[in-house]
């Protein structure tokens, strides 16, 4: 009886021992096993010259993504998200960035007419509202702005 508790314990502390660890970035999962996982890379350095030279080259989707969405300097968020190729984080950048400038980059890289629409109804500068507009193929969204739009 002895024993098989012993085993019985060694099997659930293993099985406690392995699993996949996430980067859960806005709404983006990032695996660990990606190029994010590699710390030398530059793209965590605390000097933005050395995470623009990473971002310059590179070609992982993840890491891109990850500056386009979370890094703190402005020029390395624009190039990433110039260099994205996912619609998710083009339309996250689109709805939240702090930056007006840069969620009218992602406005004109946006496919997605729920994003356009959510832009052209919500977001807080005239201009990115209006050229939300121009882009939008939503009778509903230019109906609504008609009848509400404050400008």
């Amino acid at each position: 009886m002895k024993n098989i508790s012993i085993w019985i314990l060694i099997m659930v502390l293993a099985s406690c021992s392995i699993s996949v660890t996430h980067r859960t970035v806005g709404h983006e999962n990032f695996e660990a096993s990606s190029c994010l996982k590699d710390d030398t890379t530059g793209f965590f350095h605390s000097d933005p010259e050395i995470r623009k030279i990473a971002l310059e080259n590179t070609d992982c989707p993840d890491a891109i993504n990850y500056l386009a969405l979370n890094d703190s300097n402005d020029e390395i968020r624009t190039l990433a998200l110039k260099k994205s190729a996912s619609q998710n984080t083009i339309s996250h950048i689109a709805l939240n960035d702090i930056n007006p400038e840069i969620r009218k980059i992602a406005l004109q890289m946006s496919d997605s007419q729920n994003t356009i629409s959510n832009v052209a109804i919500n977001d807080n500068d005239d201009e990115i509202r209006l050229l939300a507009l121009e882009k939008s193929a939503s009778q509903n969204t230019i109906s609504h702005i008609a009848l509400n739009d404050k400008n």
